[in-house]
């Protein structure tokens, strides 16, 4: 899943808690969290959220009231931490890292080739 609520900061904002609450509210048991990004300049799309970057510290406590919100009616929430590497979109970052330069044979022109990360960077 992948919501995109996030709008310029990355951050997780009032319509993410609200959705969650929302999803809580209807008795779900579990609910496996849209794309939480550990790197800001390799989303998967444009409104993804994000825990790293110059407002980490409010990016995890907005997502601490996301899991609130459906907690507050017995659900619990599961997070899919992600990092797009060769998948960012060159809208996004023209030079994606990832963990080797194989290049995407699919998106119509959409990702370019990656650089290697280095085994620190991974």
């Amino acid at each position: 899943m992948t919501e995109c609520p996030a709008v310029g900061d990355n951050l997780a904002n009032d319509r993410l808690v609200s959705l969650y609450r929302r999803w809580g509210d209807g008795g779900a048991g579990l609910l496996v969290a849209g794309y939480v990004h550990i790197d800001r300049w390799h989303l998967g799309r444009g409104g993804n959220v994000a825990i790293e970057g110059p407002h980490s510290d409010d990016a995890l406590r907005r997502l601490s009231e996301v899991a609130q919100a459906a907690n507050d009616h017995g659900s619990r929430v599961y997070m899919q931490l992600n990092h797009c590497g060769r998948q960012t979109e060159k809208v996004i970052n023209p030079h994606p890292n990832a963990p080797s330069e194989a290049d995407l044979e699919m998106g119509t022109g959409r990702f370019e080739r990656p650089v290697p990360m280095t085994g620190r960077q991974i």
